[in-house]
């Protein structure tokens, strides 16, 4: 059980994912992302980068992800305008599989019923990118927009459908998705630790990994965020006189000040001012 989610933005995809795993009563941090370099040898050599996360059984969730990263980084001559569509012949490929040879023979047995797994997937090299989802053997592309998986995806889809035409710059798609990964995590007990994000821009071939402090600094105002409601909500209750958390103008300000200064990919911005 956890929570992952997929953002594709005009400019960069965004996979983001908790680490809490479970093991009976302990629960334990891992890192859930899978980010593999893809290679294309045309008239050019193309570099990008596949990003994989998902919900179910950990070891499910690490053999499709070893097969759908091998698959998709075949040695093969087309050009990248097929790039996606080979992406996607990769994973409908590996899930029915998968769900042929190894799920469906044991699908009815308690133990790995809870067990399916359910990914997130996002690739890019050059100029085409995707984001995709799995549901059973099922593959679907999201164009423009953002899903999640797990047992706190219903959360993290609350929080992503308020915010999500809304989400078309890369910080923002970065605090929609720590924000939806933050929800989750606050409302499912089978969801916590670390939140872990990364970014593919559509500008490099290199993968960024979200600054772990910036993560944390945005969380700690997405709590007192939440702070904040709860008094109003006690407030339109209980009438009385207005407690100063209540005064939302002064608060909200100061919330999305703190937000927009965060850096949440100080490597990359490094880079693009050397480029520069």
């Amino acid at each position: 059980m956890t929570v992952a989610v997929g953002i594709a933005s005009p400019n960069v995809l965004i996979v983001a994912a908790d680490s809490q795993e479970d093991w009976g009563l302990l629960k334990r941090g891992s890192q859930k992302i899978r980010v593999e370099p893809v290679i294309r040898r045309g008239t050019e050599v193309l570099r990008g980068r596949i990003a994989i996360a998902g919900a179910g059984g950990s070891d499910y969730l690490e053999y499709l992800k070893s097969k759908i990263a091998h698959a998709v980084q075949q040695p093969s001559d087309a050009s990248a305008d097929s790039f996606v569509d080979d992406v996607e012949s990769a994973l409908e490929g590996e899930m029915t599989d998968f769900y042929d040879n190894h799920f469906a023979p044991v699908a009815h047995l308690d133990i790995h019923r809870d067990q399916e797994p359910s990914l997130i997937v996002a690739a890019s090299l050059g100029g085409d990118r995707g984001l995709w989802r799995t549901h059973g053997s099922t593959v679907r592309r999201i164009a423009f927009g953002s899903d999640a998986v797990g047992s706190g995806a219903v959360w993290a889809r609350m929080a992503l459908d308020t915010i999500a035409w809304r989400v078309v710059k890369e910080h923002t798609a970065t605090l929609a998705a720590c924000y939806a990964i933050y929800l989750a995590k606050e409302s499912d007990g089978y969801c916590g630790k670390e939140t872990h994000i990364v970014a593919l821009h559509e500008t490099s071939p290199l993968m960024s990994p979200a600054d772990p402090d910036a993560i944390r600094a945005a969380e700690a105002v997405f709590r007192r965020y939440s702070e904040m409601q709860e008094v109003a909500l006690n407030y339109m209750f209980t009438p009385g006189v207005m407690p100063a958390k209540v005064e939302t103008n002064k608060h909200l300000k100061a919330f999305r000040r703190q937000l927009s200064e965060l850096n949440f990919y100080p490597v990359k911005r490094q880079l693009d001012a050397g480029l520069q």
